[in-house]
């Protein structure tokens, strides 16, 4: 996900919305020194990280040598507050320019595979993201979201139907359009259907979509569209969104599989770090 024309074109709008015109203070300060330099990132947080690879990717496309990469942890492993767990080596002037865009990157990259590690260990469900991401940003948080151990719902709308609320509401109540597009589909796409009551369901179980989404349901609601979707055998993927608490979560455990969660990548914490730089 990470070497995809998607990411290289947010890292080089991100190298042009930084410095448009260069670096003026290290220009003015250093002008053309060509002395190499040192850096470390250093947590000031504890966190799960993500998004180390970013730092190679960066330099790639701002077309800047480095050297002694050193990142002691993996993607996906927790690093401890004061811990400094990147080194590397490059243009004293290249590290000053680059520092601010390396840390926007796996600062929030960071956050969010942290929130997706707590709220995945502490739910008992398996938590889903949404397309409600930072323009821009999608393949990053989704790649953030996995890393942090969580599941990615689709990428884009090119990815599988899933029918929600407005395409349901634009029919006016009469779903014989939406019932006769397994005709028209090829067999491999899959079909997600988001239902807001036990009414809707009963109106589009007939479709036989794979994936079921109960959305914003309160927890009568929710276990009468259980109690339904047993009667009637379904034998796919049932899926919870909006305003999941815990009282919902504790009363539908083993019965709904996953959880989709906007919070992951739309109220997103990003963890500190700080990039220290030494000349030798």
């Amino acid at each position: 996900m990470l070497y995809s024309e998607l990411v290289r074109k947010l890292v080089e709008l991100s190298l042009l919305e930084d410095a448009p015109f260069g670096d003026v203070t290290t220009d003015v300060i250093f002008g053309d020194d060509q002395r190499l330099a040192s850096a470390s990132f250093l947590a000031k947080d504890d966190f799960v990280l993500c998004g180390s690879p970013m730092i190679q990717i960066v330099a790639k496309y701002a077309g800047v040598s480095l050297s002694d990469i050193i990142v002691d942890c993996k993607e996906g492993e927790w690093v401890k507050n004061g811990h400094r767990f990147i080194s590397l080596t490059g243009k004293l002037v290249d590290l000053l320019r680059l520092e601010r865009i390396w840390l926007n990157f796996i600062q929030r990259m960071s956050g969010i595979a942290t929130a997706a590690r707590e709220l995945q260990d502490s739910s008992g469900l398996r938590i889903l993201d949404t397309r409600k991401t930072t323009p821009g940003w999608r393949v990053l948080d989704k790649y953030s979201v996995r890393t942090g151990g969580a599941l990615n719902h689709r990428l884009s709308l090119s990815d599988m139907v899933l029918i929600k609320n407005n395409h349901i509401d634009l029919c006016g109540g009469n779903l014989e359009r939406i019932l006769s597009m397994r005709d028209r589909l090829p067999w491999n796409v899959a079909i997600e259907c988001e239902v807001r009551n036990l009414a809707e369901l009963k109106k589009i179980f007939p479709l036989n979509p794979g994936f079921i989404m109960f959305d914003n349901m309160d927890l009568p609601e929710i276990e009468a569209s259980l109690a339904y979707l047993h009667e009637n055998e379904f034998r796919g993927m049932i899926e919870a969104s909006g305003n999941m608490d815990v009282e919902k979560i504790s009363k539908i455990l083993g019965q709904v599989k996953f959880c989709s969660v906007g919070r992951l990548t739309t109220n997103v914490k990003c963890v500190d770090i700080s990039m220290r730089i030494q000349t030798s």
